[in-house]
């Protein structure tokens, strides 16, 4: 997470971390104002999903999940 103090509001991160540590990141940068785009796979629950998308809709950020098609 101390890595999210190089980015300012408006700029992207890619967060490619174990997946344990998705939510947590990804929680943080959006509430930093940061865009997302999360690895596969994203989050463990509906419940974490939900809260992402609530929050990135507060803060007006887009979060993406990054996945090979």
């Amino acid at each position: 997470i101390q890595a999210l103090d190089a980015f300012k509001p408006g700029d992207a991160c890619v967060i490619f971390t174990p997946d344990d540590t998705h939510f947590d990141m990804a929680l943080e940068a959006i509430r930093r104002g940061i865009h997302v785009m999360i690895t596969k796979p994203a989050v463990k629950t509906l419940a974490e999903h939900r809260q992402l998308y609530e929050e990135a809709k507060k803060k007006n950020v887009l979060v993406m999940i990054e996945g090979l098609y």
